[in-house]
This record gives C-alpha cells, sequence and structure tokens, in this order.
C-alpha cells in the first residue's frame, strides 16, 4: 500500500502546516497548487519522520509503564510471602459444629482444646402485647391521630431505659413523635432505631443501641438491644396525648403495655439479656458475646448443650501454604512469560506508525492491523528487562543459607524448566505438600528469612545476599526495577512535565516538530510568492506582447 505524504489528504494535526488555499495559473495554465503540493511534499519528509518518532516513542513510555503496573502488582503479593506469619497458618478441626464454629488465626500454635456451651448470649428483649385502643375502622398504616382519635398536632413522647440486673443505670433515650397526624407505626420503629443513648450519671454518649420492628399479622410491635449480655430493658411513656378513650401513650397503646395508677404512665420492662458462659478447657468463663477469642483461635458459638463437649484440634495448615507457594509460582510465571514475551517479540520495520493522512485512506480494520505490527518490538532486547529477567532468575535459583543449611528451591520441589521455558518454575505438587508437612519453618526461612538487626547497610542494599529468603530478593529486585523505569518512562497518568528519559525525549521532539512546522509553513509561502510573481511576470509579458501585436497590426 502506497501512502501519500502530510497535507495530501487533507489531514491535521502537527502534520499540518498551513490551511491556505490558493487558486493560481490561470496566465501561465500550470497547476501551481499541484506543483507546491509536490514540493512541500519532499519538504515535509523530515517532520513527517519526526511524528512518527514521537509516536513511537509515546508507545514505548506506554509499555514501560504497563511492565511497571505488573511490577507494583507483582510486589504487593511479594508483600504477604515476606512474612513468616504467612507460613504459620493454623486451621481447627472440630469433633461438631453444630455448636460453635472455630477459626485459626496466625497466633494459634498446635493443640487440642476442649470446649462446652452452657449458655448462648442474647440480647435483652421487648415483646408488646397486642395494640389497644385503636378506633374501629382503621388500620395499623393509618396515622395515629386517626387510629387513637388524638389531636393530629400532638407530640407522643416515651423513654428507653437500660439497667444491669442490679437495677444499675448503664444508658437512657427519649423518643419523641410529633404531628400524630401524620406520623404511623412505621415512624415509631424508625424513631426507635435511632434512639441515642446516654450515660444517665455524667450524660454523655454511651455505645447502646436497639432495633424494633413490628409484625402487622401479629400486630405487635418487638424491641431488643443491639448488644447481648446482662441488660435490662425498660420502656416508660413520659407524655401522652387525650384521646377519645382517654389518654394515649406509645407504651400504654401500641405496646399494650398497663397504665401504673400512681403515676398514670404505662411501663413495659422485657426480658432480660444474658452472656454466654463456656468451659474451655475446663475453664468456666462468661462473655457477653457469642463471639469471643482464647489461643489464637476466634469463637463464634452457635448453640448450647451443657452435656456435649466439642474436641478442637489446631493444625499446621499445610493445605493453605501449599496454595499460597504455588499462587506465588504463578504469578512469578506469568510475569516472567510478559517480560520474556516483550524481549523477543519482532519488530516490523515497514510497518512504522501511521500519520493521519495515511489513516485517512485506510478503513479500521487495516488501522488495526497495522498498528498490532507497527507496535511489535516496543521493548525488544531492551536492556533494563533484560536486566531484570537476569536478577529475577537469579534471585530464585541462587540457594538460601538458612543456619548451617543450604536450601534452594529444587529442595522443596519447584525446579526451573527446560531452557526454552525461558527461567519459568516448574511445581512438583506431591514433593511441596511433603516439605511444608515435614519442616513448614524450613520452606518459611526459604521465602521469608531476612538479615538479622543491625546487619551493615551493604549486605541490607544487596538484593543477592545468600541469607535472604527469595520473596525477600525478589522484592528487592523489583522495587529496584520499579525505580528505574519510572526513572526511563515516568509515572501512571503523567504526561505533562514528565522529566523521565522518555518525557524528556517526547518534549525536545515537540520542540522540533514545532519548530520544522514553522519552517515549512514559511517555505510554502516563499513557494507561493515566487510562482505569484511568476504570474504576475507573465501576464506582463502578455500585456507587452499584445500590445505590440496591436501596435503593429495597426501600422499595416
Amino acid at each position: 500500500m502506497v501512502f501519500g505524504p502530510i497535507g495530501a489528504g487533507g489531514s491535521a494535526g502537527p502534520g499540518d502546516i498551513g490551511d491556505v488555499r490558493h487558486f493560481s495559473g490561470l496566465v501561465s495554465g500550470l497547476d501551481t497548487e499541484g506543483i507546491i503540493k509536490k514540493l512541500m511534499a519532499v519538504q515535509r519528509k523530515p517532520l513527517d519522520q519526526l511524528l512518527r518518532d514521537k509516536q513511537w516513542l509515546t508507545w514505548q513510555r506506554e509499555a514501560y509503564r504497563e511492565v511497571n503496573r505488573s511490577l507494583l502488582a507483582f510486589r504487593d503479593a511479594l508483600s504477604a510471602l515476606r512474612l513468616t506469619g504467612t507460613y504459620r497458618q493454623q486451621k481447627a478441626l472440630l469433633s461438631r459444629d453444630d455448636l460453635v464454629g472455630v477459626t485459626a488465626t496466625g497466633a494459634a500454635v498446635p493443640g487440642v482444646h476442649s470446649l462446652r456451651v452452657n449458655r448462648l448470649a442474647k440480647p435483652a428483649t421487648v415483646v408488646g402485647n397486642a395494640v389497644a385502643g385503636r378506633a374501629a375502622g382503621t388500620a395499623p398504616t393509618d396515622p395515629l391521630g386517626k387510629q387513637f382519635g388524638i389531636a393530629d398536632t400532638a407530640t407522643l413522647e416515651f423513654t428507653l431505659t437500660l439497667t444491669d440486673p442490679s437495677g444499675n443505670p448503664l444508658g437512657k433515650a427519649t423518643v419523641t413523635v410529633t404531628d400524630a397526624g401524620t406520623k404511623t407505626i412505621a415512624d415509631i420503629v424508625q424513631a426507635i432505631n435511632a434512639a441515642a443513648f446516654t450515660d444517665p450519671n455524667t450524660n454523655q454518649p454511651v455505645d447502646y443501641g436497639v432495633r424494633a420492628s413490628y409484625d402487622p399479622t401479629l400486630d405487635r410491635l418487638f424491641v431488643q438491644t443491639r448488644q447481648m449480655g446482662d441488660l435490662v430493658l425498660t420502656l416508660e411513656d413520659v407524655t401522652t396525648a387525650t384521646g377519645a378513650s382517654g389518654d394515649v401513650g406509645v407504651v400504654a397503646n401500641l405496646f399494650g403495655a398497663p397504665v401504673d395508677s400512681a403515676t398514670g404512665k404505662a411501663t413495659l420492662t422485657g426480658t432480660p439479656g444474658q452472656t454466654a458462659e463456656v468451659v474451655l478447657d475446663g475453664a468456666t468463663l462468661t462473655f457477653a458475646d457469642n463471639r469471643f477469642a482464647a489461643f489464637g483461635l476466634d469463637f463464634v458459638l452457635k448453640g448450647a448443650d451443657a452435656g456435649a463437649e466439642t474436641t478442637i484440634t489446631v493444625v499446621r495448615d499445610t493445605d493453605a501454604i501449599v496454595d499460597r507457594v504455588l499462587d506465588f509460582v504463578k504469578r512469578y510465571n506469568d510475569l516472567l512469560d510478559d517480560l520474556n514475551r516483550r524481549l523477543t517479540e519482532p519488530r516490523y520495520r515497514d510497518y512504522p506508525p501511521l500519520l493521519d493522512d495515511e489513516k485517512a485512506q485506510m478503513s479500521e480494520k487495516q488501522i488495526e492491523e497495522w498498528e498490532k505490527r507497527a507496535k511489535s518490538g516496543l521493548l525488544a532486547r531492551d536492556p533494563l528487562l533484560e536486566r531484570l529477567v537476569t536478577e529475577m532468575r537469579r534471585a530464585v535459583t541462587t540457594p538460601v543459607v538458612i543456619g548451617d543449611q543450604t536450601v534452594s528451591l529444587a529442595d522443596i520441589g519447584i525446579t526451573t524448566g527446560s531452557w526454552w521455558d525461558r527461567g519459568r518454575l516448574v511445581v512438583d505438587e506431591g514433593k511441596l505438600r511433603a516439605a511444608v508437612a515435614e519442616d513448614p519453618e524450613r520452606v518459611a526461612a526459604l521465602l521469608s528469612q531476612k538479615l538479622a538487626s543491625g546487619a551493615p547497610d551493604a549486605e541490607n542494599r544487596d538484593p543477592f545476599h545468600p541469607q535472604k529468603g527469595l520473596a525477600v530478593r525478589l522484592y528487592d529486585v523489583v522495587g529496584a526495577a520499579i525505580n528505574r523505569f519510572v526513572d526511563r518512562a515516568g509515572r501512571d497518568g503523567v504526561s505533562i512535565g514528565d522529566q523521565s528519559v522518555l518525557g524528556r525525549a517526547l518534549t525536545r521532539l515537540d520542540g522540533r516538530i514545532d519548530e520544522m512546522t514553522r519552517r515549512l509553513k514559511a517555505i510554502e509561502d516563499r513557494y507561493w510568492r515566487e510562482f505569484t510573481a511568476m504570474e504576475q511576470a507573465i501576464q506582463r509579458a502578455n500585456v507587452q506582447s499584445l500590445w505590440l501585436m496591436q501596435a503593429f497590426g495597426g501600422g499595416a
């Protein structure tokens, strides 16, 4: 395919150096505009090359940044592999899981525990009686004013009080419902759920809360504390309103509570909450919740049966450790494959970046296929990538000194493949599992061992120090490579003011493109002046010739 020069197809952008149209050649009969375009096409060739160079460098910068994004993701994955706790994962095996769920944390140690659940923790609960005093023919969804015959502007107020079993106050909240003519039972429920508790003694906020609900089938309100444990919840009317059949209050009517003849207010105390009680390894313990932690284990109580004992066996979670190592190998291989692919990609020099006027003559599919080849080999045989691949392979193949032993990946069933695999790691999962089961600490050290505190700076800076674990080495190697790529191509999202090597090169190219564009405009203007002068000279000659012809003709 042959493409015209910049401007021949009406291109736009940096290659379009002028938009002036001239219609000359009427005297000479020459296609002045066509001639000038051909002359300018020759002059534009250096500018075309600059534009192609700029596009190539832009693509190359993005390719470096793509690699850097992959490196950042890989380094993030290495962060966990550098921690010894990653390889000390435990799991809890239960003789029965209907009474309790147990999750082992990194602090758990292998062993056996026994557990009996005497009782579960429960919240304090208030169950309302049937709604009292509702006017005939009204529904629960009607406004309170209509249901109970109170004024539309009436205000109802009641309190929620939390105490311990001995009656000592823990928290109190006041709920106020205004404009009974527009409020419904749903608004009462919403107000209870939003109630804020304060300490009755200090008037400071306390971390208690309740949740309410209404069952339309039972026509009853339910309230329970958000917290469990030794709590008692009491509801009491404070402000009532006069209705068709007497005073109306939220507690008295919506909860159906009896009115105290002495105070004239309704009070309703619910079922107290309770703490959980368990017998763990022979010790009786109580908790304010059905979740608690002990021995590095997180317990979730599900049911109570004082006569049933659950045996909890904590063992090393070999599967989790193996999965971590397999994930590491996969991520390493994926990254290495991508780097090797970029290094060995062919570069098609016959497919330079397209210019705007060239794209205008092609279909979308043609452009896509062309640019696929044009972008191939952006980082082929790149020294930075070659260095990174070499250092990554060295980091994982150099044995690690652990105490008086030298350990390598091969000792845990991981080897490098054939030469054509270009450093990919191959896992014998059976050997890996056996190595983890036999000596998990050695596997942990192979990957996560760090230099002793106080090691010389020179040793800490050495990414290939024999006492550094493989994940630690790779973390250092990748971190250094990230910095080199940033120096080369800048950071993601930065284009203006990019001071990287490629950023400065692109800035210089922009300057040269601007300068050459101005120079070409001046050359084009000069061509037009010269051809215009030629046309004018021919015109004068024609006029003189015509005069002479007329003069001689007249003399005859």
